[in-house]
């Protein structure tokens, strides 16, 4: 009944203040209105540091999905604003977008699965392919051929043997396509990048590439 209250006295634009002091599902509820979504599990605390002045942003995870090919969840991005030199505990909801994650369930099923990203032209579908042919390569496949270059001299390309050890002490986080090509990025996100690339119909041929992202 109280956060129902609570609720009920939100403003027509929900306010940064507002949506800090609401549990997970209540606070998705909240700024998520009139979009189809997933109860909210957790929020990842605001995003700071790549932000505009007066904007703050905060990730809204929903709770995962068993399906028959894997785990499926969505990963929320809400913004909001406020005037210059405002307090930030005024900022409205600017807006929000989504992103599909997947993963293969963990000991405990999808809750302690590791999920990644899949970046606009891969769908659902595509990325578990793509996730159980990266598995296969790590289990180290028959006829793999590996192509390896390495910007950050750690050793990652000494042999096929060091390249699947390294692979798998990593984590995949993101999935894309280049053509026909799926490049799978493992590590930790904003971290050194090691990049899987094959082709779905020939996951054999393998390139394999480790550099430092970008600065923003």
């Amino acid at each position: 009944m109280i956060i129902m209250a609570l609720l009920a006295q939100v403003a027509a634009t929900p306010t940064f203040a507002e949506f800090k002091r609401l549990a997970p599902s209540s606070a998705g509820d909240l700024v998520l209105q009139g979009q189809t979504h997933g109860r909210i599990d957790s929020v990842i605390a605001p995003v700071g540091g790549l932000t505009a002045p007066g904007v703050v942003e905060a990730e809204l995870v929903e709770q995962p999905v068993a399906t028959e090919q894997g785990c499926v969840r969505k990963r929320w991005t809400v913004s909001f604003s406020a005037p210059p030199n405002a307090d930030i505990n005024t900022a409205t909801l600017d807006h929000s977008h989504s992103a599909t994650e997947v993963g293969m369930p963990g000991p405990r099923g999808c809750r302690t699965a590791s999920y990644a990203h899949l970046n606009p032209g891969i769908d659902r579908a595509q990325g578990f392919r793509s996730l159980t042919a990266l598995e296969r390569i790590r289990l180290g496949a028959h006829n793999l051929r590996f192509q390896c270059s390495d910007e950050t001299s750690s050793g990652l390309c000494r042999d096929d043997r060091t390249i699947l050890r390294v692979l798998n002490t990593l984590t995949p986080w993101t999935i894309s396509r280049d053509a026909n090509d799926v490049l799978i990025w493992l590590g930790t996100p904003g971290g050194i990048v090691t990049e899987v690339r094959f082709d779905l119909a020939e996951p054999s041929r393998v390139r394999v590439t480790r550099q430092i992202p970008a600065p923003f």
